[in-house]
């Protein structure tokens, strides 16, 4: 019988975790990409490595996050407070994971309804089109209004 990733979680998680947390930006990538892999297991080290200093870490966090959907539920306080913080390298990314969280994010409304709003933003930023979009449909996935 071949194991996936996703069945050897529970035995590589920990070590994929501390990994994501070296001082090598590389090995913390490639961990990155691998709790992505691990199904619901990886998602809160994914969501802790939101946080991370590099973009290509936290970009990566965040694409893994979409990919796992409702797997993702564990890393919603960290998607909600990369929302507040209005970190503009991966928004979309963390908006669309959110969206396909669905109801289980609904701790995230108040942080997507102020981004929806246009609160708090950095000085000479704006949200897009497709991003206003994306985060209107994230905020009626997770009020149960639309669905995938």
């Amino acid at each position: 019988m071949t194991e996936t990733l996703e069945d050897l979680a529970p035995k590589v998680v920990p070590e994929l975790t501390e990994l994501s947390k070296s001082t090598d930006e590389r090995l913390r990538l490639l961990a990155v990409g691998a709790l992505g892999d691990a199904g619901k297991d990886g998602a809160q080290p994914l969501g802790e490595a939101l946080r991370d200093i590099e973009e290509s870490v936290k970009r990566e966090a965040a694409q893994s996050l979409v990919k796992l959907g409702p797997d993702a539920a564990g890393a919603v306080k960290h998607l909600a407070a990369a929302v507040e913080k209005r970190d503009t390298d991966i928004i979309g990314e963390v908006v669309s994971a959110l969206g396909k969280i669905g109801p289980a994010a609904k701790e995230a409304l108040p942080a997507l309804e102020s981004l929806a709003k246009g609160e708090n933003m950095p000085e000479n930023r704006q949200l897009s089109d497709g991003l206003k979009r994306e985060i209107d449909k994230s905020i009626r996935k997770i009020k149960g209004e639309v669905r995938e």
